[in-house]
């Protein structure tokens, strides 16, 4: 074999052994279509990377009565035990929008809330037919202080 010949070949197999670097999107094709019910939900605020504030749930019950239906047409709902928001969302690649626009939800202790508009982007970590995980961080800079809040979701379908 001539050079040209082995650099050609070597030169092919570095091409089709090399493999696209996917990491942080599902490994799969799964849909978020349909009620996914959360098992469990950990939020954390820090303040200028010190951690304030970690919630695990409290007030939930991890029994069906909090889920979010995301709908074939990009609607959807949040229920959170008996208390309905609505919103729109999208998803490009392993990103999730949420879209809730301002509404008045029914809580059957408090009466009429208002609701604000909102965006929320998540990461799904993991999917597959039956579970999910969805991550949403949340930066911001106020005066010099950096605020961030993350939250971890999991999911159980229904």
């Amino acid at each position: 074999m001539n050079k040209f010949t082995i650099i050609a070949c070597l030169a092919i197999i570095a091409i089709c052994s090399c493999k696209k670097n996917d990491s942080g999107k599902p490994t799969s094709n799964f849909s978020i279509t349909g009620k996914w019910v959360y098992t469990q939900d950990t939020v954390k605020e820090y303040d200028n990377g010190i951690l304030t504030w970690e919630d695990y749930g409290s007030g939930m019950t991890f029994d069906g009565a909090y889920f979010q239906q995301f709908n074939a047409d990009g609607t959807g709902i949040e229920n959170s035990n008996s208390i309905i928001t609505h919103f729109n969302y999208s998803v490009a690649g392993n990103v999730v929008t949420i879209n809730t626009p301002a509404q008045t939800i029914h809580d059957p202790v408090n009466g009429d809330i208002p609701v604000t508009a909102s965006i929320e982007k998540g990461t799904i970590k993991m999917i597959s037919n039956s579970k999910m995980e969805l991550y949403f961080d949340d930066i911001s800079n106020d005066g010099g202080d950096k605020s961030e809040t993350t939250e971890a979701a999991y999911f159980v379908k229904q």
